[in-house]
């Protein structure tokens, strides 16, 4: 399963770059990413802490209290979240959901990833922007 969600990370950090400016984590609603276990949590973060920087296991709430977001302009001041908003399948063979990567209100997208299961391998089948703001 760790697969399919380092797949969909992978595309809405290198979509949008300028949201991207000057971070200094990826923060990832873990709690969001559907039929995960402990093993793919692992793999997951040592995954994006090695390819791209410090990997935080929070949500917005939790950034809002650690002070990591800027109240009066509506941005996170060091990182982007990354959540899976909406799971549309989830089945043995094939899986669907909407994921979003906040910078700010201004400086958000959201995408939809599907995924085939061929040959005991999960491949990404289509992904496309849904919205940007």
């Amino acid at each position: 399963m760790a697969d399919v969600y380092i797949k969909a990370i992978e595309k809405l950090v290198k979509e949008d770059q300028g949201l991207n400016s000057d971070i200094k984590y990826i923060a990832i609603e873990m709690r969001t990413l559907k039929g995960i276990n402990k093993e793919d949590d692992r793999v997951i973060k040592e995954y994006i802490e090695k390819k791209y920087m410090k990997v935080k296991d929070v949500s917005l709430k939790d950034l809002i209290n650690e002070g990591e977001f800027d109240e009066k302009n509506l941005y996170l001041r060091n990182g982007i979240l990354i959540r899976v908003d909406n799971i549309n399948k989830f089945t043995s063979d094939e899986i669907s959901f909407e994921a979003s990567k906040y910078r700010s209100g201004k400086g958000e997208i959201g995408f939809l990833f599907k995924f085939n299961k061929k040959d005991s391998k999960w491949k990404l089948v289509e992904s496309r922007m849904l919205w940007i703001s």
